[in-house]
């Protein structure tokens, strides 16, 4: 995974790279593993002097007007992802892509003050 990230970084030159932040996970193995992914993304993007921002996944919900909280659980919040993707770009798309392009979509709207179907 570390290698396609590289690879991509070197292949495309983003000039900013957006990404969900370390949550908590059902195991520390998981979390272990995402925050190294994560660290190795951060490391990527300071040797290629490539702008990043992470993004918190309650916050770039909450930028789509997402339903997240008590009484929607890990399945519904992908669901929203997967209806997001289709909805506003006509993408059918597995669960982490949709989340992929909800990110972006989000940072979009909240940061760059685009609207989400660009």
């Amino acid at each position: 995974m570390c290698g396609s990230m590289r690879d991509l970084v070197e292949r495309f030159h983003p000039d900013l790279v957006v990404f969900e932040d370390v949550a908590m996970q059902n195991n520390a193995y998981s979390l272990v593993l995402l925050a190294r992914l994560q660290g190795m993304l951060i490391w990527l993007c300071h040797t290629h002097e490539t702008e990043f921002y992470i993004y918190a996944s309650s916050s770039w919900r909450k930028a789509l007007k997402f339903a997240q909280g008590r009484g929607h659980p890990r399945a519904d919040l992908k669901r929203q992802a997967i209806e997001f993707a289709r909805d506003t770009y006509g993408l059918e798309l597995d669960e982490d892509m949709a989340d992929a392009v909800s990110i972006g979509s989000a940072f979009i709207t909240a940061y760059l003050g685009e609207e989400t179907n660009v």
